[in-house]
């Protein structure tokens, strides 16, 4: 097998832009179009808008070689505007990447994997960390979650103290990467009410659920499925919906099955289907197992302000 090293993955990305190769026909739901922001992962970094399967714009506009530049998580704030995570921070761009609009730094924002609207403030999920945040755009924390309190997660052993206090921290998680040992990997934040949550804790195949101003988990969920990426449930059948190691699986039941591919974030799509990304692509399956469209690109992670 050879290696993925960063010259190929951006080699098959120059290909793709020229070829915009879309490998199945588009769902029916869909028309002929589909307009989606994702993130890219490791090692390109990159928030890429797609547009009937060509990529027409990308933030920054090239693999950044520095930490502080390196896009992680992406979010949707309104119709309008997107969310952007960098290594320390977070941006606010129009929804067309053309302008960054606002930002807000804090130092414990760091290697997360969940960025999202709550309220007129955001959302973080922090998988070296294993905990959630709440903030607002001052960088004033309102609310915060620790795994580690519930004995879910290794000891941070009094987080922020080890690498020193705010800017001490801050300047060493923009040179130098740093994963908690023991971390359990808090991989996904679903909300399945106005004020609960589940936190996929991927490492430890559980989903903790939570009440945003309460710091005891209401239940704990054991998942079957190997590394789980993404717990949450489908209120349109009330079952749970997981996206892992392996795949899709909906109800303990397989509907896509992506060998080594690890789809990383699914969102139910219409009355039947679900979309989602997987390492190669993003993809639309059915509830009978159809594949609809997988557009490759190289290692998507999340789906933001779809488009028909």
């Amino acid at each position: 097998m050879r290696l993925l090293t960063a010259r190929r993955v951006k080699k098959r990305l120059m290909l793709y832009r020229r070829r915009s190769k879309v490998w199945a026909p588009f769902y029916e739901r869909l028309g002929d179009k589909m307009r989606f922001w994702t993130a890219l992962q490791y090692p390109l970094h990159q928030a890429i808008l797609v547009d009937n399967g060509k990529i027409i714009r990308s933030i920054p506009d090239h693999s950044p070689k520095t930490l502080a530049r390196m896009v992680g998580p992406i979010g949707e704030w309104d119709d309008k505007h997107i969310l952007v995570g960098r290594r320390s921070s977070v941006e606010m761009w129009t929804k067309d990447g053309v302008e960054m609009v606002r930002t807000v730094t804090h130092p414990w924002i760091y290697d997360f994997h969940v960025l999202q609207r709550y309220q007129d403030g955001l959302l973080l999920g922090c998988a070296g960390l294993d905990c959630v945040l709440i903030m607002d755009w001052e960088g004033k924390v309102s609310w915060s979650w620790f795994a580690s309190k519930h004995g879910l997660s290794a000891d941070l052993k009094g987080y922020p103290v080890p690498f020193g206090e705010g800017q001490e921290w801050q300047a060493f998680q923009l040179t130098q990467n740093f994963v908690l040992p023991g971390s359990t990997h808090l991989n996904s934040v679903r909300f399945d009410t106005d004020d609960t949550f589940y936190a996929t804790l991927c490492h430890s195949r559980k989903a903790i659920r939570v009440r945003i101003g309460q710091d005891e988990p209401i239940d704990i969920t054991s998942i079957a499925e190997e590394l789980p990426h993404d717990y949450q449930i489908d209120k349109r059948i009330n079952a749970p919906v997981v996206g892992h190691a392996k795949g899709l699986s909906v109800n303990g039941r397989t509907l896509f099955e992506a060998k080594d591919r690890h789809v990383k974030r699914v969102y139910p799509l219409g009355k039947d289907a679900y979309i989602f990304t997987h390492e190669k692509g993003v993809a639309v399956v059915d509830v009978n197992n159809k594949v609809h469209q997988d557009i490759t690109v190289p290692r998507p992670w999340h789906v933001v302000n779809l488009e028909e």
